[in-house]
């Protein structure tokens, strides 16, 4: 990353892809499962027609077949499709009109950043973390056995985890310039729940999907550095959901007003002006905590 007088420099990203990398489609016994069985039906025997075997499957009392990123199963009670990361990105939206529920949904945008931040994007943000985040905060760094290094940030058992990794490195081009990254957001449970809710219903679900985990990151990383909270800011234009005052207020309050007194005690005042677009002289980090 860039540096200016040794602090942090902002880092802007060029998004390239945009994507569903797994979603867990579930259907109750009651509804009619016909139409999930059809698509079920097509993909399997898509993936078929490409060499690929077919296996037996079972998981939570499901019972069915497994075949590339596909399994599909049902019990007593319903029905499951699992699609997971190219069959994900090409069939989920065949189910955007059925009724049911996402139990897991995991959106990715691939991005470049600027040429002159092209360093370990993964190591800079846990050097952030291990600088800024109290203990009880659960991140780690990953070295791959292809070159890259991956960033994760939350618990794998949670309702939300981010990742973010060398796509380049993955795909056997470490030494690619500029390096492709990708940040991936793993929703389970209510999340998965209502994001998915959000996808079936906006009429542009891949604007809605970038503004998902543009908003998590920030959310996450702008204790760090308001400058490692513009990582996704500068992604495709998109249409923002309404929020309410009072929760914008609340927002203000107990994540921004903290995080900037922070920056100004570590000395980042002119960069958290520059960041705003406006002056802080008047902000006394002491009268707000």
């Amino acid at each position: 990353m860039s540096e200016t007088n040794g602090k942090v420099g902002s880092v802007t990203m060029n998004p390239q892809r945009i994507e569903v990398d797994w979603l867990t489609f579930t259907q109750k016994f009651e509804m009619d499962m016909t139409a999930l069985r059809q698509l079920a039906t097509i993909v399997v025997s898509q993936t078929r027609e490409l060499g690929l075997k077919r296996s037996n499957w079972a998981w939570m009392g499901y019972e069915g077949e497994r075949i590339g990123g596909v399994r599909y199963g049902e019990r007593a009670d319903g029905a499951i499709l699992v699609l997971i990361g190219e069959y994900a990105a090409a069939y989920w939206r065949h189910l955007r009109g059925m009724v049911g529920r996402a139990t897991r949904l995991d959106l990715a945008v691939d991005f470049h950043v600027a040429p002159h931040h092209n360093s370990d994007l993964a190591k800079w943000l846990y050097q952030s973390a291990s600088e800024a985040w109290e203990s009880d905060r659960i991140y780690s760094i990953v070295e791959g056995s292809r070159g890259g290094t991956t960033f994760y940030s939350g618990s794998r058992k949670s309702e939300r985890m981010m990742r973010v990794y060398n796509k380049s490195a993955q795909m056997g081009n470490p030494n690619e310039v500029p390096t492709l990254w990708r940040a991936e957001l793993e929703l389970k449970g209510k999340r998965a729940s209502n994001a998915w809710q959000g996808l079936s219903t906006q009429a542009h679900p891949e604007a809605m999907m970038a503004y998902e985990v543009r908003s998590h990151l920030i959310r996450w990383y702008l204790p760090m550095h308001l400058s490692a909270a513009t990582i996704l800011m500068n992604a495709t234009p998109v249409k923002l959901v309404a929020v309410s005052p009072g929760k914008t207020l609340s927002w203000l309050k107990h994540q921004v007003s903290p995080a900037i007194c922070r920056l100004i005690d570590q000395g980042y005042l002119e960069e958290a002006e520059r960041a705003l677009g406006y002056s802080l002289i008047s902000f006394d980090s002491q009268e707000r905590r």
